[in-house]
């Protein structure tokens, strides 16, 4: 490099050290537009449940008719209610 080159390379990065990084000094807040959603849970949303293959069935967390799951049609009677109570147990995690 030639002498004028690193006195304009001194020069540049003197200038950008000395500089400060330039932040936003204020944050605009905006509303949302989109319509607030009840939680699955709180709100179950009506389904159309159709027809399974005969290996699935469908079973509910709530009631006759809310949050269904598909499980094994295999399961034993006792099965079927222990993994449901499993569901129940941690509805936050799925819904």
């Amino acid at each position: 490099m030639r002498i004028q080159e690193r006195v304009q390379a001194a020069v540049v990065t003197q200038n950008l050290a000395s500089k400060p990084p330039e932040y936003p000094t204020a944050f605009e807040v905006f509303e949302s537009t989109d319509p607030v959603e009840k939680p699955s849970v709180e709100a179950p949303p009506s389904l159309e449940l159709k027809e399974l293959p005969s290996h699935l069935e469908y079973a509910f967390m709530d009631g006759d008719s809310d949050l269904p799951v598909i499980i094994s049609s295999s399961l034993t009677k006792e099965e079927k209610s222990r993994l449901i109570d499993m569901l129940k147990a941690n509805k936050q995690a799925i819904v």
